[in-house]
C-alpha cells in the first residue's frame, strides 16, 4: 500500500514489520521506530549486537534493480 506521496510500505530490515521507511539503504528498509533506536543505543548497551546484526545483512542482502 502507498501513503499520500507514492511511499511503499516495506519490511523493517530490523524489525520485520511492514511499515513506510525511515531510511532505505541499498534497497533495505529501516522504520522510523528503529531508526531511532538505533540512533540512541550506545556501544556498551545489550541491545547493540542486534542491532549491529540486522544492519550487516543490508550489505549481505543482494542487490535489485
Amino acid at each position: 500500500m502507498d501513503n499520500c506521496l507514492g511511499v511503499k510500505k516495506l519490511e523493517c530490515i530490523i524489525c520485520g514489520e511492514n511499515t513506510f521507511p525511515g531510511l532505505v539503504i541499498l534497497g533495505e528498509a529501516i522504520c522510523y521506530s528503529c531508526e531511532k533506536k538505533v540512533a540512541i543505543t550506545g556501544v556498551e548497551e545489550d541491545s547493540y549486537p542486534f542491532y549491529l546484526e540486522r544492519i550487516k545483512r543490508i550489505w549481505e542482502a543482494p542487490l535489485e534493480f
